[in-house]
């Protein structure tokens, strides 16, 4: 019996550590049934998110009352605050993994620490019973009953010897890879820490923007009407300067400098993919309101829908070169809200509209990094994202005094027009 006593000796601490798994157990269903809550109302307020965008797009294209446009407002901000909601929901599904990984890890500890004392009592057994052979076992007994019960518990016994460092084996393996998953959920935390932050400024700005178009119409059509065609004759007149100051510009691009056409060269700058207006001799650019604009030389870039607080991404690693926004200069006009990056391989990158810049000038960006989030800013017929791709030889940022009345000096980037490339060409297939 000296060998079955010890055997047991080790089946209760592995016992032990099985009840100390089961109170784990409980506690983590408790967690996941709260995670589960959790999933289920991002859901649901992805669905009011969905409505939103619709109604969003219903009421946008009624630009000739100043109700209608408080509307679209209105609607964008319960949109924003939904998206923030998500958001604040995801950041409490997040915390809550971590602390059911945090139990994890604490009941894993505890196991492989239990586990631990079981293999020192395991050598001790080792230790006193190394020299005995199952025949020496025999002959030491008086009966061959009590000899084959020592036997078996000590074939039973180098079992439990298996079993313990098997599942010491499996139990730091799992240790390993859960501290991954912390570390994993932690940065994912933080991304959603950070989002909720930029969304919180987003549904200012558009607050603060209801809020300054209600003073200066004081919510009258008649006033309304006045403000939106002031604003473009002078769109109009801006880029009229800008194209003209293009249009004087020459430059004889060296075509080695930078790579020629090919699908995959730039990333996608949006997660969702729809070309509202794509490059060049566009059907809006042969419309009146287009040529105004373009003055017969296309549209400069591609635009993608993309609702108010859409994350934008870079399109390839590189230098932030610029950050402006032309509506300080004159609003309504322009880029507003514009990031330029200058990347590494001779091409240059535009992102404009946009309703925040997370970047400043000189940051470095990597290919896919958030960058800033998609707007209405500037001279824009909705929200979307305007992405202009330069041989970045052919291209600089300039300081240009507007001689528009009301308008101030603009800080944009320009190119000669032989600089500007077709983006779709550059940009994976769709």
């Amino acid at each position: 019996m000296r060998y079955l006593f010890p055997s047991l000796i080790v089946l209760v601490l592995i016992l032990l550590c099985s009840a100390e798994g089961n109170v784990f157990a409980q506690s983590a269903d408790e967690l996941r049934q709260k995670i589960s809550e959790r999933e289920a109302t991002v859901k649901a307020l992805e669905a009011e998110i969905t409505a939103y965008q619709n109604e969003i797009v219903k009421t946008s294209k009624d630009i000739s009352s100043i109700s209608s446009a408080v509307k679209t407002i209105d609607t964008t901000i319960k949109k924003l605050d939904t998206e923030r909601r998500v958001t604040e929901t995801k950041i409490s599904a997040s915390e809550l993994r971590l602390k059911e990984l945090s139990l994890s890890i604490t009941a894993t500890g505890n196991k492989i620490a239990n586990n631990r004392i079981a293999l020192r009592e395991t050598l001790q057994i080792v230790n006193e019973t190394d020299d005995e052979s199952l025949i020496e076992i025999g002959l030491a007994n008086d009966s061959y009953s009590n000899a084959w019960t020592d036997a078996v518990s000590l074939l039973e016994f180098s079992d439990t010897i298996r079993d313990v460092v098997t599942d010491q084996k499996a139990a730091k393996e799992y240790l390993e890879n859960t501290r991954e998953q912390v570390i994993a959920e932690q940065s994912k935390l933080k991304a959603y820490t950070s989002k909720l932050a930029d969304q919180k400024k987003i549904a200012a700005a558009a607050r603060s923007e209801k809020n300054t178009l209600l003073s200066q119409t004081k919510s009258k059509d008649s006033s309304y009407r006045k403000l939106m065609a002031d604003r473009i004759v002078k769109r109009d007149a801006v880029d009229q300067e800008l194209l003209q100051y293009e249009a004087d510009l020459r430059v004889i691009l060296d075509r080695s400098a930078f790579p020629s056409a090919q699908k995959g060269i730039l990333r996608w700058p949006l997660s969702r993919i729809v070309v509202s207006q794509g490059f060049g001799n566009t059907v809006f650019s042969r419309t009146a309101a287009g040529s105004a604009v373009y003055n017969g030389q296309g549209h400069n870039g591609v635009d993608f829908d993309a609702s108010i607080g859409t994350p934008v991404r870079a399109a390839r690693d590189g230098i932030i070169r610029g950050v402006g926004d032309t509506d300080v200069t004159c609003m309504s006009a322009s880029y507003g809200k514009w990031i330029l990056i200058e990347h590494p391989n001779g091409l240059s990158t535009l992102y404009a509209h946009l309703s925040l810049q997370k970047v400043s000038e000189g940051d470095k960006v990597t290919t896919g990094g958030i960058i800033g989030y998609s707007g209405n800013t500037g001279y824009s017929t909705g929200p979307h994202l305007h992405f202009t791709l330069y041989a970045t030889q052919g291209m600089q940022i300039t300081s240009m005094k507007s001689r528009v009345v009301g308008c101030g000096t603009y800080r944009v980037p320009r190119a000669a027009l032989n600089s500007y490339l077709n983006p779709l060409q550059y940009l994976p297939q769709l």
